[in-house]
């Protein structure tokens, strides 16, 4: 018999008898297994300076650069740049299939902040598309409801639930990612998105970290279609949607998401109306009232965005540059400046004011403190125009 032959046949055998041989098992271990894989005792860093105890040496590059959370989503980016993309698309791009590989943190079901830079006109350009509360989502309805403001906690979200449908908003990342690439980008959906649609279709290997974070909260009441008393179970549709056989998916298993691929379809055909209008608006809608939230047809159809100014400051020297309220960033850009002058100011005085001592905390290392600062404060200080998120009703 001929050596091709003998190849031929060891082929055939291979394919035929692989469904009576046992599965590989992942090569993907966890430090938890027993026993732990001799990498879980390396020595953390490979630096010799800055910031030793960093596993990976910093990347450097000439020609471009993407950066997140996901290797797959940042090759995704970066091949986009490859084929002459530039950095608005390989950042939807890249946004779009950290939805299919890393659901927990980032989706079409969220919010978008932008911050991008034109270098040939020396401008930042900001865009706000966080999401809207739902019209009938009202301070008498949450009232109504059983949910009012908590005399003995003063911070953001006081008496409010923590999560659960009334969390929920109007979504903005779509409205965001179509909008980012109509005033800057040179692609459409139909090619940033297709990156998403071939993991979602044709599955991933989940890495360690994302399994380890790969857990549904619990969402709903016990009582399904009644947001009282949230939350004491995991949504039985979640659970269909994002775990196998009921179980969170475990390192290295190829994951699925036909239905994801099918939403990135219709926004390849539709564009952004594809999200907001239509079967996908519909079945948003339908799942909102099945667990007693408030969000409508039009509360979809009327969602926009907003480019807005930037925040800036002075920090030693150089002009800080970040999103206005309602984006976090703000915030953390204020406590910082406070921290380098106002606070000195603050640790020295014998007494405080209510709101100073609310929200000073000194921390355990001498001579350091913390400024956590009231968000209402902070709006203050910047254009109340770029505050918009907020339906009047609600307000």
């Amino acid at each position: 018999m001929s050596r091709r032959a003998v190849l031929s046949l060891a082929l055939f055998l291979a394919v035929m008898l692989s469904p009576l041989m046992p599965a590989a098992q992942s090569p993907i271990q966890s430090c938890t297994a027993t026993p732990k894989p001799s990498w879980c005792s390396a020595v953390s860093g490979d630096r010799a300076k800055g910031w030793l105890p960093q596993h990976r040496s910093e990347v450097m590059a000439r020609n471009g650069m993407v950066a997140s959370s996901q290797p797959l989503a940042v090759q995704a980016g970066l091949d986009v740049l490859k084929r002459g993309g530039n950095a608005i698309d390989a950042a939807v791009t890249t946004a779009a299939v950290l939805s299919v590989v890393e659901p927990m943190n980032v989706g079409p079901g969220g919010d978008l902040f932008a911050i991008i830079y034109i270098a040939a006109e020396n401008k930042l350009y900001t865009l706000d598309a966080s999401g809207k509360a739902p019209s009938g989502q009202t301070l008498a309805h949450m009232n109504a409801i059983g949910y009012a403001w908590d005399s003995m906690n003063w911070g953001p979200g006081s008496g409010m639930p923590s999560g659960g449908i009334l969390t929920v908003t109007v979504p903005g990342s779509v409205w965001g990612w179509e909008e980012v690439l109509r005033r800057f980008g040179t692609m459409t959906f139909k090619e940033t998105l297709q990156p998403a649609v071939d993991y979602a279709e044709q599955g991933f290997p989940i890495s360690e970290r994302i399994a380890s974070d790969w857990v549904l909260p619990r969402a709903v009441s016990k009582d399904r279609s009644d947001p009282r008393g949230c939350c004491v179970a995991v949504d039985a549709d979640s659970v269909a949607t994002w775990y196998v056989d009921g179980r969170p998916p475990h390192a290295g298993r190829i994951y699925r998401n036909p239905d994801l691929a099918k939403l990135f379809r219709i926004l390849q055909a539709r564009g952004r109306s594809g999200f907001y209008e239509g079967e996908v608006a519909a079945a948003i809608v339908a799942k909102s009232k099945s667990l007693g939230g408030t969000m409508t047809m039009d509360d979809l159809a009327a969602y926009s965005g907003e480019w807005v100014n930037v925040a800036k400051t002075a920090y030693h020297g150089y002009e800080v540059s970040t999103l206005p309220p309602p984006g976090k960033p703000s915030a953390v850009m204020f406590s910082t400046v406070a921290g380098s002058s106002s606070l000195v100011r603050l640790l020295t005085k014998k007494t405080f004011t209510p709101l100073e001592s609310a929200y000073l905390v000194n921390s355990t290392a001498p001579g350091t403190a913390l400024v956590i600062l009231s968000f209402t404060y902070c709006v203050h200080s910047f254009d109340l125009k770029s505050v918009p998120r907020v339906t009047r009703e609600a307000s």
